[in-house]
């Protein structure tokens, strides 16, 4: 099959992890404040990167993005959880992780029912999370920065108590930036400092392992990926089979989306991971699609990522020339999203849905 991919419209969207390992070793953190408990963090599975290797810590957290982390490093996990706000669906990638935080009690929505999911958080609600967690409740004290002024009322105690607690400081020039995204680097610092102070064991990572076979024989060099989520667009890290045809991940217990690729042969499971969880892929013939990313231009668009998103996600590279090549599972219906890491102007969007 051959497809055509104008990408008319590219909007700056940032997920909180995609491809790479989670233990690497981030070439845009070297040196940063943040640097030992980015480190840290990602050696446990808990913060991964991009696929161009970096960790970008001064990039955006959307809402739900940071409950779900939130969750993830406090070990919370509320199996058949319920959630009732107005813009947050079932069948939303994160309708379990915001239901979770909710049933916790530590999540909040706004006054007209809406979560609002999507829109980066801001260090003020951070702070009222963090200030609902059972371990902060008889904590006090009173925000004393330059900009204290600009706090939002309902903010205001939560920011005191979190930082009479040493989880959230402020900057250099004495300024909270209550109204301020928190940074990538900002989430996970806070975390670890969250999970020092309540004395909340960080997860302990489970395993899942399995065997990539066609028909019946074990597949040496097949490409499998684990997806933090069965639908979402995050790469949580990569694994090469050897002669022997195994892979294996150790990652926090959750549900995951697992692909396998081996030239045209594709196999893709959900698996919800437990202890030495076993989840064997078997490849199949897959349908293959090539076609050309190019931009609002008409011209190609070079070394973009592409993720083929059903359930879970198929994933390539365009070359030098913006052209493309993979297999996908047969009789699906897709959303392809494009990806430009480096350049700035172009980010993660939907460039055709019902395919």
């Amino acid at each position: 099959m051959k497809l055509k991919l104008s990408a008319l419209v590219f909007a700056f969207v940032l997920v909180f992890s995609l491809v790479g390992p989670a233990h690497a070793a981030f070439p845009d953190i070297q040196g940063h404040w943040a640097q030992p408990q980015v480190e840290k963090w990602a050696a446990r599975g808990l913060a991964g990167g991009y696929p161009d290797g970096t960790f970008r810590p001064g990039g955006q957290v959307t809402r739900a993005e940071f409950v779900s982390f939130m969750n993830r490093a406090l070990g919370k996990h509320e199996p058949g959880a319920a959630c009732d706000f107005k813009d947050v669906k079932a069948s939303d990638w994160y309708y379990a992780e915001v239901a979770t935080a909710q049933t916790a009690g530590y999540l909040a929505g706004y006054e007209d029912g809406t979560f609002r999911p999507d829109s980066p958080i801001s260090r003020q609600e951070v702070a009222c999370v963090i200030a609902r967690l059972d371990c902060l409740q008889d904590v006090t004290g009173r925000a004393v920065f330059a900009d204290t002024g600009t706090i939002k009322p309902w903010a205001l105690e939560a920011v005191g108590k979190v930082a009479a607690a040493g989880i959230m400081g402020g900057y250099p020039d004495n300024t909270f930036g209550p109204g301020t995204p928190i940074s990538r680097a900002e989430a996970v610092v806070t975390l670890d400092r969250v999970v020092a102070r309540c004395g909340e064991p960080v997860p302990v990572l489970d395993g899942v392992q399995g065997t990539v076979t066609l028909d019946g024989s074990p597949v040496e060099g097949a490409a499998v990926r684990l997806f933090t989520s069965a639908d979402r667009l995050e790469v949580f890290e990569e694994y090469r089979t050897g002669k022997d045809g195994k892979y294996q991940f150790r990652v926090v217990s959750g549900k995951y989306g697992l692909t396998a690729v081996k030239g045209d042969y594709v196999a893709a499971r959900t698996v919800t991971v437990t202890q030495d969880t076993v989840c064997d892929l078997a490849l199949a013939a897959g349908t293959v699609l090539t076609g050309t990313l190019a931009d609002k231009n008409g011209d190609p668009v070079p070394e973009a990522k592409l993720y083929f998103a059903a359930n879970p996600v198929f994933f390539t590279t365009t070359d030098s020339d913006g052209n493309f090549r993979l297999a996908v599972l047969k009789d699906r219906t897709y959303t392809i999203w494009a990806h430009k890491d480096h350049d700035p102007s172009l980010g993660l969007v939907i460039i055709a849905d019902n395919v």
